[in-house]
C-alpha cells in the first residue's frame, strides 16, 4: 500500500544518493586526493550498500566497482565495451581487478545494448555518461530493467546538453 511505497521510496532514495555521493568520492578522490569529507558523508549511507548486486553500466577501468566491493561490501558488477575507441579501459579494468585480487569475472566485456547477465539479478543498476555514446538508448534502458530485481533501483545520469555549460567534455 502507501505506506510501503514511502517505505520503499526512502530506502531507495537514500541508496540511490549514496551511489551518487560514491561516484563522486572516487572521482575526486582519484582527481584530487580528498578522501576524507566525502568518507564522512557516506558513513550515513553505507549501512543500506553491504550485500547488494549492483551493475555499472560502463564501468570504464573498474575503480568504482573495486571500490564498491573493497570498501563498501556491495556486490559490484562492471560491463564495459573492449572493441576500438575505447582506450583499451576494458583490458585495463582485467589487470586493476587481478592487481586488487578481485575475480575478472565482475567486469564482463559487453555493451549496455545486450547486458550479458541473468534476469532480475541486481537490487541496482547505475550508469554515468554513457548513455549519450550507445547505438541505441532506448534499448539499453530496457536492458537495465530486464536485469534489475522488482523493486530495485536504476540511476541512469546523463549530461544537460540545454545547459549553459557542459561539464562533460
Amino acid at each position: 500500500g502507501f505506506f510501503l511505497s514511502i517505505f520503499h521510496f526512502a530506502v531507495w532514495g537514500t541508496i540511490a544518493i549514496a551511489l551518487y555521493l560514491l561516484s563522486l568520492y572516487i572521482i575526486e578522490s582519484i582527481v584530487f586526493y580528498n578522501f576524507d569529507y566525502k568518507d564522512e558523508i557516506l558513513k550515513k549511507f553505507e549501512n543500506n550498500l553491504p550485500g547488494k548486486n549492483l551493475l555499472e553500466i560502463g564501468s570504464g577501468f573498474g575503480v568504482f566497482t573495486i571500490v564498491g566491493r573493497e570498501k563498501y561490501g556491495i556486490n559490484t558488477y562492471g560491463l564495459e565495451p573492449g572493441n576500438e575507441g575505447f582506450g583499451g579501459s576494458f583490458e585495463i579494468s582485467q589487470e586493476i581487478l587481478t592487481q586488487n585480487n578481485i575475480a575478472k569475472d565482475v567486469i564482463k566485456k559487453g555493451v549496455g545494448e545486450n547486458i550479458p547477465f541473468e534476469d532480475n539479478f541486481f537490487d541496482l543498476v547505475y550508469s554515468t555518461n554513457v548513455l549519450e555514446h550507445v547505438n541505441d538508448p532506448e534499448k539499453v534502458l530496457s536492458e537495465a530493467i530486464r536485469v534489475l530485481a522488482c523493486g530495485g533501483l536504476a540511476q541512469i545520469v546523463v549530461p544537460n546538453y540545454g545547459s549553459f555549460y557542459d561539464g562533460h567534455y
